[in-house]
């Protein structure tokens, strides 16, 4: 019979934790950077793949907006709106 979780590999442990170690060093350096710097942004560095990232970005949402709209009606019923409330306020 196995066991339960299953046997994990010591490496793939060892190989997880060290880029968890990586990765928040990676984060530490940039919210320190920031701190420094005070979280100004110069766009004098960016170039067209910055923009090309942020305009597909924009299609992408643009996209998500349409394609609600062609959904099949339905009725507001009081229901539907009180978990729509309960969503929006988060209570």
């Amino acid at each position: 019979m196995e066991s339960f979780p299953p046997a994990f590999p010591v490496w793939l442990a060892a190989l997880l934790g060290a880029w968890l170690v990586l990765g928040a060093g990676v984060y530490f350096c940039l919210v320190r950077l920031v701190a420094k710097q005070g979280g100004k942004v110069s766009t004098r560095e960016f170039g067209p793949q910055d923009n090309y990232v942020a305009g597909a970005f924009v299609l992408w949402f643009l996209m998500i907006v349409a394609n609600g709209f062609g959904g099949p009606e339905h009725d507001v019923t009081k229901r539907r709106s009180s978990m729509g409330r309960r969503f929006s306020w988060g209570s």
